[in-house]
């Protein structure tokens, strides 16, 4: 699955993760220090 992790004051990044929980570790671990807004899953365009 891919997750958008949103930050205060910066652009989000899409993570690849089997949960929202996961996610938010692999986020943090690339921006340490950045707070995390929120979690969204990214749904793939209606054909």
């Amino acid at each position: 699955m891919v997750f958008r992790v949103h930050f205060d004051g910066s652009e989000p990044i899409d993570v690849s993760a089997e949960t929202p929980a996961q996610a938010r570790k692999e986020a943090a671990a690339r921006r340490p220090g950045a707070v995390i807004r929120k979690i969204k899953i990214v749904r793939e365009a209606a054909a």
